[in-house]
């Protein structure tokens, strides 16, 4: 083959690059597009049904048989999309923590199944429960200080 033709094939190689990425760039942007406007849509969308999705809560947690067991939960007003109010309550709670949990975990406090939450009193008296335990090993006259007399 001559140079003209090695050379014009090239071009003409080089051209159906260009318009291909040109394609796809296109293809790229209304897909880009399409969905910058569904997104749009799901944001606007997204306010009114928390709306009506918490309203429907509120309405099935008043109705319910067994209110009373329910989690105390409140909606600040109808058709305002706000975050629940917790209601303290006396007690421990067998729930674990979440946004809608009736009393709120603090840092330091010691979780266990029986009674949920220990406060800080009944902590600190279980703390209290490793001086027996030194007493014991004092009375032994146990020594963890050099541990080669232990295996002799």
């Amino acid at each position: 083959m001559s140079e003209a033709t090695i050379k014009e094939l090239e071009q003409l190689q080089s051209e159906k690059k260009k318009m291909l990425l040109e394609h796809e760039t296109l293809k790229l942007k209304q897909r880009e597009e399409q969905f910058m406007s569904e997104l749009k849509q799901w944001k606007a969308q997204l306010k009114p049904r928390k709306q009506k999705i918490e309203e429907r809560l509120h309405r099935e947690a008043l109705h319910s048989k067994y209110v009373q067991y329910l989690l105390c939960i409140t909606v600040a007003a109808a058709g305002s999309s706000s975050d629940f109010d917790v209601l303290e309550q006396k007690g421990p709670v067998s729930v674990p923590a979440s946004p809608i949990a009736t009393r709120k975990q603090a840092w330091g406090l010691q979780r266990t199944w029986s009674t949920s939450v220990l406060n800080k009193t009944s902590r600190n008296s279980s703390s209290n429960r490793a001086l027996p335990v030194r007493k014991v090993v004092e009375d032994r006259k146990l020594s963890f200080e050099n541990p080669d007399d232990s295996a002799a």
